[in-house]
Formats: structure tokens, sequence, C-alpha cells
């Protein structure tokens, strides 16, 4: 295996790598015990300091192990270590002699010197590390391309003042797959239906107030609209109605909501991890939530959030 050279440390350091090489160079890290190893022993004075920067409030037994080989790594950088360089090491022309003292042998009962401690576990979906590594180096969250979907433009009425009333769920991406349907109260009977695409899911009772929630899931990662029917005196008003745009929202995947339930039974503190993922996942809101927790007590966090809050 051929190992990480000075150039790619310095760029991973100050963040010039493209999307393609950040994922190598994380790759390696992840794997490479010797580049690891080499950030550790010959950046000790700056792994701690940036190891603390970079975690997520866990204590250091929880710690997890791609962290410490990335913090080695990237403090390796700053201070210009050469890591694993293939040229002969330079001798200097006198060397002191050295004196090696066999130390006398231990009595019975002598206490035994500490061991080093050990590499502390990584997630267990190696794929978490990648992610929160990449959110750390580009100081964003990994939200999906086509999240402005969901929020579909207005149809623009000249002439027009007519306030446009709030719905739920909308332009958003839930992780319940039976959220709760509210939209403005009218007099009459209400009855809502849920698509995809063209085809109806699902269609409510005829209901009195303006609030509803299905008795069955939903389909998961697909984008769904939803329309009410407002019947009175023969008369039917649909919610919402032009210029109001189409309610369109979105349940998270499958393997999106398992991986969120995962996260946050093994991790229950880690919220930065809980960010990324709920950011992947495409839920803002709960993304920008946990960030804000993460931000509290890590530097890290503090300038994700800043990035992505910035107007």
């Amino acid at each position: 295996m051929s190992h990480l050279s000075d150039e790619q440390f310095h760029r991973f350091a100050s963040g010039q790598l493209d999307d393609r090489e950040l994922d190598d160079v994380l790759l390696h890290l992840e794997r490479c015990e010797l580049c690891g190893r080499a950030g550790q022993a010959r950046a000790a004075d700056d792994l701690a300091s940036l190891r603390s920067e970079l975690m997520t409030g866990e204590t250091p037994s929880r710690t997890r192990a791609w962290w410490w080989v990335a913090a080695a790594a990237l403090a390796a950088a700053i201070a210009g270590v050469v890591v694993l360089r293939d040229d002969p090491p330079v001798r200097p022309e006198r060397v002191a002699p050295v004196v090696v003292r066999t130390p006398p042998e231990a009595k019975p009962g002598a206490l035994k010197p500490a061991a080093p401690p050990e590499t502390a576990p990584r997630y267990a979906d190696a794929e978490w590390g990648r992610l929160v590594a990449r959110a750390v180096a580009t100081a964003r969250l990994p939200f999906p391309a086509d999240l402005a979907a969901l929020q579909a433009p207005a149809d623009i009425v000249r002439g027009s003042s007519e306030a446009i009333e709030r719905v739920a769920p909308t332009g958003i991406v839930v992780d319940d797959a039976r959220p709760t349907f509210t939209w403005p109260a009218r007099e009459g009977t209400h009855t809502v239906s849920v698509f995809d695409d063209t085809r109806e899911v699902i269609r409510s009772a005829p209901l009195k107030r303006a609030r509803w929630t299905p008795d069955r899931d939903l389909p998961r990662g697909r984008t769904l609209s939803w329309q009410v029917e407002v019947t009175r005196d023969g008369a039917i008003e649909t919610i919402p109605r032009p210029p109001a745009p189409p309610a369109l929202f979105r349940i998270a995947g499958a393997a999106e909501h398992r991986q969120l339930e995962r996260a946050r039974a093994e991790h229950p503190n880690d919220f930065l991890l809980h960010s990324v993922l709920y950011a992947r996942a495409g839920m803002r809101r709960e993304a920008l939530e946990s960030l804000e927790r993460a931000a509290a007590a890590d530097t890290a966090a503090r300038r994700i959030l800043d990035h992505e809050t910035s107007p």
C-alpha cells in the first residue's frame, strides 16, 4: 500500500481537496495504520488539542478510532511533519554512545508499568465516520441536492392579495411514516387525500376538524402530495388553493430511518453524528437542532452551524 505524501497531508489539513480526493484520503487514513501511527508519534503536542476540538463531547473511552487517526494526520500536516519518506535517514557524524541499563527483576507483588491506553472503538458503520469527517472538513452538512424540489413555486395570480394559508407537512422531509396533517379550519366536512404522483395512496374518512393522522404507514422514500376537500352546502373548496403551491413532502427512506434509530441508540450524545444523518435524509429542521446541541461544546460543529445558518 502506498502512503500519503506531504502534499496530500498539507492539502487535506488546509481544505484544498476536492470531493473525490477527500474521499480517497479519508479512506486511506481509516485503513492505513502506518500513516495514523506516524501522525500520532510525531505530533503528540498538537494532537491533544486538535483531537479535543474535533470531538463531539464524548469521553476518551468512547472516542472513535477514526478521529484519532484523522486528528493525528491533521496535526502532522499542520506541524509540517515528514511522514513515511522513502529517503534513507541522515545520520550525524558523531553519535553519543547509548548506555542500556537492564532493570532489576521485579519483586513478587511489585507494580507493573501501566499499559498504554487502547485506541477507542470507531463507529460500527465506517460510513458514519466518513460523513462526519467530510462535514468537519467542508463545514457543510450533506443535504440532498433535490431537497429544493419539495418547495414548489407558487402560481402567481396578478392582482391577488390573498394571504397563502399554512398547511403541514409541506416542503420538508419527515421521519414518521404516519405524519399528522394540519390545515386552516373551515366550516363543513373535510376529506384528506394523499397522492404518489397521480395515484391516490390513502384517503381519510370525512372529518369535522382540521387535523388528521393516517391509520397506516405511508410509502417511504417517495415525494408525496396531499390536499383537503372541504364540502359545505354542496360546494367544494380545495386546500391548498391557488396561488398557493401544491403541498409536497417526503418520508425518509427505510434505510435512512434505520440508520437514524441506530445512531440515536448507539451514540445518544453524539449530536454531530445525529445532525449529519438527519441532513443526509433531508430533515433540515432536525439537522440544525442537533447541530446547535453539538455546537455548544464543539468548535468544529460551531463552524458548520455558522456556515449553514449564514445568509
